[in-house]
């Protein structure tokens, strides 16, 4: 055997053996990623999740008082009248003294994000207290 048979002969075998160690490591990288053991993975479920039963011996309030402090925490935040009220007179204030703001300098001016003043700045406009012209984003408004 002369030696270039020999050399492919050995590339030969080095390329089967590194086949094999590849095959073996994808299979253990996908038994891994699939969570291991042996038996097949739960398929999930369509559609909401079960209700979680909650403990029997929870009294009726303890169970109110978790579910009201679970609504708290879900982002959304109402806002008293009092509130919405504080924040149209800061608008009606500014307006006064700079008619012609758009939204967003009202926003800046104030230090308030967009979600913040929508309410206030729709109740205005209901109330006939601020009026508009322009459309969408062009809009400016003035006090009246």
């Amino acid at each position: 055997m002369n030696t270039e048979q020999e050399i492919r002969q050995r590339i030969e075998v080095f390329v089967r053996d590194l086949q094999g160690l590849l095959v073996e490591a994808a299979k253990e990288s996908l038994v891994a990623a699939l969570g291991g053991g042996g038996a097949a993975p739960r398929q999930r479920r369509r559609g909401r999740p079960a209700a979680q039963q909650a403990p029997a011996a929870r009294s009726r309030k303890a169970g109110g008082a978790a579910k009201k402090a679970a609504k708290a925490s879900q982002g959304r935040v109402r806002r008293t009248a009092e509130e919405l009220a504080e924040v149209q007179e800061q608008v009606v204030g500014l307006l006064t003294k700079n008619p012609g703001l758009t939204s967003e300098e009202i926003q800046e001016a104030l230090s308030l994000e967009k979600k913040d003043l929508q309410r206030p700045l729709t109740l205005l406009r209901d109330e006939k207290r601020v009026k508009t012209k322009g459309q969408r984003r062009g809009m400016k408004y003035f006090a009246v």
